[in-house]
Parts: C-alpha cells; structure tokens; sequence
C-alpha cells in the first residue's frame, strides 16, 4: 500500500497562504534592518568633513578600520566608563594638576581606550596578572597593554623615575608597576605622566602639542614621540592623528559636554 505524505491533506490555499506569510516575514525582518542601517548612517555620515577626514587618515594609517563597524558606522563612547570616569573627577583633577597636563585629555584617553581598544585578550591579560598566574617579568616580555590606561610595563617604566620623584613616592618594583597598572586611580597618574612625557619631547623640539588633544592622544596611542616629533620636522608638515587621534576629535564635542573641564 502506498504510503500517503503526511501534508497531502493541506489543503492548496493553505499552502499558498503560508508561502506568502513567509514571504512577508523575511520582507519585513529586510526592511527593519535596512531601516536601521539607514539611521545610522544618516546620523554618523551625514558630516561630509567627518566622511573626508576618516578616508584621509586610511591612506596612512591601517588600523583606521577600528574606527566604525560592518556597516560602516563610527563606534560610539562608552557610557559605562563615562560614569566610572565621572566618579574618579578628584583623581584626574590631582593627576592633571601635579603633571600640568589636561584633564580633559586624560578622560578622552581613558574613554578611548574603552570604546574602541580592548579586546577579549586584553581583559584575560588583566585577569592573568590579577590572579598572578605569570610574573610580571613574563607580560614586560610580551609588551601586553594592561588595565584601566591600557598601559605597558615598558612604557610605565619609562616615566617610573619621573612620576616617583614629582608624586613624591619610592620607585616601585617591577611587580608593583605591574599590580599598580590594573588599580584605576594609579592608573591616571600613569596616564598623566606619559601624557606630559609626550609634551616635554614635542616642545624640545619646538613643537607645542599641549593644547591639541587629538595629537596628544595619538601620541599616547603610538610612543616613540621623539621619533615621531623628528619625522615631522623632516617632511615639514604638521603633527597628524592617526585612528586613535581621530576618534577623540571626533567626539572632543560631547567629551567636553560630559565633563566639561573636569
């Protein structure tokens, strides 16, 4: 006896409704997301000067793609640091004070740095050195970014000498650079002394970088400023942003709306 298919009871209409059911819900779910990417790219690339920008920094720097997602949208701040920053406003004061650098920048850095900068292996490094699972000698080795600042043992020990003697501190050992790196508050006067570092080496050089935000976050990004300060006075041209840089120009507006002058 020949088997009969478990449908062969639908009814014609029946089918036909459900394949147009179907339809009309693969349809909707394309609009609702073309829909979406449509407000977003109205709000982010509606700033033909923004578009311009963005595709000149790409021609000289690679990792500008960090800067926006598939759709070609501009990452946004984030609002969880927003709010831890806003509960450290004493420390960055005293940070910016001490090291005479902007506050404004400090929180642009760190705002930074958590938007569009941290990875998954940057979180486990953290963990790793809070759990002490390797020495600290093992992550100076492999030049990790660590904690709040996204900081560097090499970098760190660079200022080391400087921060202890203008904070009026000891030198701290390798291992309490390390732990100091993942505590916030220690962090920003990390932060503050590179960010000053970066200065001192421009101004040597009869460059003055200290009221110019983006490039001064780019340094903090890149290193090497005396290299850097060299280059530019080479090829005569003006200091210039790469990705990092760009994206604290791109929102230096609402930065300063969230916290003023700190």
């Amino acid at each position: 006896m020949k088997e009969i298919a478990s449908n062969a009871y639908e009814k014609p209409h029946m089918r036909n409704t459900a394949k147009k059911m179907g339809a009309m819900a693969a349809l909707l779910i394309c609009a609702i997301a073309f829909s979406g990417l449509s407000k977003y790219r109205s709000k982010d690339f509606s700033d033909q000067a923004w578009q311009a920008k963005l595709r000149s920094v790409c021609l000289y720097d690679s990792w500008c793609f960090m800067l926006t997602d598939f759709g070609g949208n501009w990452h946004r701040p984030s609002e969880e640091v927003f709010e831890t920053l806003g509960n450290l406003k004493p420390v960055i004061h005293k940070a910016a004070e001490l090291y005479n650098v902007s506050p404004l920048l400090i929180a642009a850095i760190i705002v930074t740095e958590h938007s569009i900068d941290i990875g998954l292996k940057d979180i486990a490094a953290d963990e790793a050195l809070r759990l002490r699972i390797f020495p600290a000698e093992e992550f100076m080795r492999r030049n990790v970014s660590l904690g709040f600042g996204q900081i560097t043992i090499p970098t760190a020990l660079m200022v080391e000498d400087v921060a202890a003697k203008t904070e009026g501190r000891s030198v701290r050992s390798l291992e309490e650079i390390a732990q100091s790196l993942l505590d916030p508050a220690k962090t920003i006067f990390y932060v503050a002394a590179i960010c000053r570092h970066h200065q001192d080496v421009y101004a040597s050089f009869g460059l003055k970088i200290s009221n110019n935000l983006p490039i001064m976050a780019t340094l903090y990004n890149l290193g090497e400023s005396e290299l850097r300060a060299k280059e530019t006075l080479a090829k005569k041209r003006q200091p210039r942003v790469n990705f990092y840089g760009l994206f604290v120009e791109r929102y230096l507006p609402e930065l300063k709306k969230a916290f003023g002058t700190i």
